[in-house]
């Protein structure tokens, strides 16, 4: 299907008048056809948007969840009338028990462990754990911060085959 086919088919949906159940994965609604249903479903107290997973602070997905009057999509507020739902549980993501167990499974320890995703206090928290139960230095990485992890001369003196 071509993107203006699948632009149709969404366009199609939407104009059907029917009741309907729309399934639209786009993780945080940060883009995507979802943001199509939202501009029209989101406006009509007669509809449900149901959330299943985690939504970031600063997304569409958790202005939703926090119960904001009103939501930007492309540059234009949309009044939210629409019911907002959410299913917890289903994030894909692993919690801190499931990472910590993961990082022990290592049969070479790493020397330094870098936390790139994730709530900052859950990244702290985190990031205190593995410290004070492993052992192990621990970087929370800021956007766009460079890392020297390796040098040709540290390839060269490797055990890398």
């Amino acid at each position: 299907m071509t993107i203006n086919e699948d632009h149709n088919c969404t366009i199609g949906f939407i104009k059907d008048k029917r009741s309907k159940i729309i399934i639209a994965a786009s993780g945080m609604m940060t883009g995507g056809r979802v943001l199509e249903y939202l501009k029209h479903y989101v406006v009509n107290g007669r509809n449900t948007v149901l959330i299943v997973g985690f939504q970031a602070g600063g997304t569409r997905g958790r202005v939703l969840l926090n119960k904001n009057h009103e939501v930007k999509i492309h540059g234009r507020y949309y009044p939210v009338n629409a019911g907002i739902l959410e299913i917890q549980g289903l994030s894909a993501h692993a919690d801190q028990l499931e990472l910590l167990k993961w990082i022990r499974k290592f049969k070479k320890r790493p020397k330094q462990i870098f936390l790139v995703h994730g709530e900052p206090g859950a990244q702290d928290a985190l990031r205190v754990k593995i410290q004070t139960e492993l052992n192990l230095p621990v970087k929370i990485m800021k956007q766009n911060q460079d890392v020297l992890l390796f040098t040709c001369n540290s390839l060269k003196n490797s055990n890398l085959p």
